[in-house]
């Protein structure tokens, strides 16, 4: 038994192998490690190494292009950024080139995961060895940007693209107002999203209308600055091309891609134009909040699209708003199911109807705990513990009451049922 139980293990160590290695074909899949926030995997190819965490690339390694635009672009947007945020950041790469703006003193650097540091710690600033006062402070970026007080010019927001609930908390409204509240009075928010140089769909287009709508809310001037990465600048003047170009030519940085050569010609008036008018296609999106997380489905709905698949239009048109009568439709069926059981399908309707609403209802605490937290992967067993806890102890306190109230399964039915409308209600509310 002993050497049955050592071989399953070692068997299964190796097809863990084979599974980490067929996530990324034509790789070399140098470390895969788990976090408290999830899984870490750091892969090569052709000398460059990637970082991927939770499905989603966080960065590039050497990727001197990348880090010259996140850099350059927020701060050439400023006249006179002396200290800088970046959420997400804390590369070298991105510190060189924050040192070659010669009026920054002061850089903070949030990064969440601690472990990540641990596994490419050359690769991460480790001491001050510039001009610039640096700080890597290890911990949640949105909850770093909620309690401090320091303020700062130039706030970078170095995410992913809002695929998930957890991202999507460096995207929503409230997020954007703390941002705010931490910006010197002509200081600028810097966020990006992937976008595309010369076609915008109109699932593209309703991806950033939502990013440009929220950061509206919050703030008095967003500029948008064209490009395969998009970048919406936000505060309380509008950003001009003409200063970003004069900024750039009075800074005399030595860069390589982000130069007098280029930059022209990416901002040019055209490219913004166009840009606009891609964005013009999302009418009728709604503002990005934490417990009305619009953009994710948004972004779910392009994902679709761009790997050729197309739901079909009634659905598109019940998460759009429209097709009213499809959405009340399905609710009555299912509450006359419910209301006029007949005695065969009673049973069977009891364990759907418990089943479906606790399914459901755990869902929804699910994507709530996350869009607050963001830490599903740490929190999802004490979640998952308690839920089964509730679903124990409810019947066990049915049991001692007696009142005739508790005891009508027909109501107890209808208010499950009620509770899971309500759920499919929510989805298509914020959707």
């Amino acid at each position: 038994v002993v050497a049955l139980l050592g071989a399953i293990f070692l068997a299964g160590r190796f097809l863990d192998d084979i599974s980490i290695e067929n996530l990324f074909p034509g790789y070399r899949v140098l470390d895969f490690e788990s976090s408290r926030y999830g899984e870490i995997a750091v892969v090569e190819r052709e000398g460059n190494v990637s970082c991927y965490s939770g499905g989603s690339r966080l960065f590039t390694i050497p990727g001197r292009d990348r880090a010259e635009e996140m850099i350059h672009i927020p701060l050439l947007s400023h006249d006179n950024p002396r200290r800088i945020l970046i959420v997400g950041g804390g590369l070298k790469e991105e510190l060189r080139e924050i040192e070659r703006h010669p009026t920054v003193r002061e850089a903070d650097f949030v990064q969440l995961d601690g472990k990540l540091i641990e596994i490419l710690r050359e690769y991460y600033i480790r001491e001050n060895a510039g001009p610039v006062d640096t700080e890597l402070i290890i911990g949640d970026g949105r909850r770093f940007v909620k309690r401090t007080g320091r303020k700062y010019d130039v706030i970078i927001v170095n995410a992913p693209d809002p695929v998930n609930i957890e991202i999507n908390r460096y995207y929503t409204m409230e997020f954007f107002r703390w941002a705010g509240r931490i910006m010197k009075p002509d200081g600028v928010l810097a966020v990006n999203h992937s976008s595309s140089e010369n076609f915008i769909s109109i699932h593209q287009g309703r991806v950033l209308k939502s990013v440009d709508l929220t950061l509206k809310t919050v703030f008095d001037r967003v500029t948008v600055l064209p490009g395969s990465n998009l970048y919406f600048i936000a505060g309380s003047r509008r950003i001009e091309l003409d200063d970003i170009f004069s900024n750039l030519a009075g800074r005399g940085m030595d860069t390589e891609y982000i130069n007098e050569n280029y930059l022209p010609y990416r901002l040019s008036r055209e490219r913004v134009d166009f840009t606009l008018s891609g964005m013009k296609k999302g009418d009728g999106v709604k503002v990005n909040r934490d417990l009305t997380p619009a953009l994710p489905s948004y972004e779910l709905f392009l994902e679709l699209h761009r790997s050729g698949y197309s739901p079909p239009n009634f659905i598109g048109d019940i998460f759009r708003g429209g097709n009213s009568w499809v959405f009340l439709l399905a609710c009555l069926l299912i509450v006359l199911l419910f209301a006029f059981p007949g005695r065969k399908t009673a049973a069977k309707l009891d364990i759907w109807a418990v089943g479906l609403t606790g399914f459901l209802f755990q869902i929804s605490i699910l994507l709530t705990y996350q869009a607050f937290s963001g830490y599903l992967y740490e929190g999802i067993i004490i979640l998952t513990a308690s839920f089964m806890a509730g679903i124990s102890g409810g019947p066990l306190f049915s049991l001692f009451r007696d009142r005739p109230l508790w005891k009508n399964g027909r109501l107890i039915h209808a208010a499950l049922m009620a509770l899971a409308i309500g759920h499919f209600g929510w989805v298509r509310r914020i959707t």
